[in-house]
């Protein structure tokens, strides 16, 4: 592949945003207090990266109840209608965050741009065989689902929500540092001050490989390879400008924590 054109400067590659909200109980009151903080979070970011779109999700139980803004580089606009959500009732505990993650992977995202999807929520996710929609499922996606298609993709998933619900903890796997405890910061406006941090740095790639996984754990083949991770991007331009680079094949699972 053009290895000598993977990465150019981070202010010159776009960033498509798109925000997961939870609308039920109390969360869409967060939302609106610190909606300031979020407009800076977005005018921060596109100080760093001039092609920056930003687009919103809501949900709560049902499919009917996702509601879609789409990307837009005009992110005051975009944030602004924060002020307009009719608050949902999850109707109980769980909700549905599992069919607006679909959603959001179906957005409008450029090609050539940083794939960013942030979930915020306080209440556990309704999951394939709960049949907790009077005996039927709200939605037809397992954790294990949501797991793969995210690790194995090019979007870049953040999950802030309590650590306890243990489905978002296999969600992010071992990419520990993509998931917010709720428990650990005193509001939202923490979280989005350290989203912007990490945004501004980090990155996700995705290699395939002519060979499967089963091939790369062999230890033979497995002291052949150099896997680097949790670069910045200073260093990650460095790494993948090398000639060598065309002689390496690369897969998904090489990269799991990166």
């Amino acid at each position: 592949f053009p290895y000598t054109t993977l990465f150019r400067s981070l202010k010159d590659r776009g960033l498509d945003l798109v925000l997961v909200l939870d609308i039920t109980g109390s969360m869409l009151d967060e939302y609106k207090k610190i909606k300031k903080d979020i407009l800076d979070f977005s005018k921060n970011i596109k100080n760093e990266r001039p092609e920056f779109r930003i687009g919103i999700i809501t949900f709560a139980d049902l499919l009917d109840d996702i509601a879609i803004y789409p990307l837009s580089y005009d992110y005051e606009d975009t944030i602004s209608k924060i002020d307009r959500f009719n608050p949902q009732s999850g109707g109980d505990y769980k909700e549905n965050p599992y069919d607006a993650l679909i959603k959001a992977r179906e957005m409008d995202f450029n090609p050539s741009s940083q794939k960013v999807i942030i979930l915020i929520t306080d209440a556990p996710p309704h999951i394939k065989g709960d049949k907790a929609n009077k005996g039927f499922d709200f939605t037809t996606y397992k954790t294990d689902d949501i797991a793969k298609i995210f690790n194995t993709s090019s979007y870049l998933l953040y999950i802030a929500s309590h650590e306890r619900f243990e489905e978002y903890q296999t969600i992010v796997g071992a990419r520990k540092n993509k998931f917010y405890n709720l428990d650990k910061y005193d509001n939202l406006s923490e979280i989005f001050h350290s989203l912007e941090k990490s945004l501004k740095n980090q990155i996700k790639l995705t290699f395939v490989s002519k060979f499967n996984k089963n091939f790369y754990e062999r230890q033979t083949n497995r002291e052949r390879l150099v896997v680097y991770k949790d670069l910045d991007a200073k260093k990650a331009k460095s790494f993948f400008n090398k000639k060598r680079l065309k002689r390496i094949s690369f897969i998904n699972s090489l990269f799991d924590n990166f």
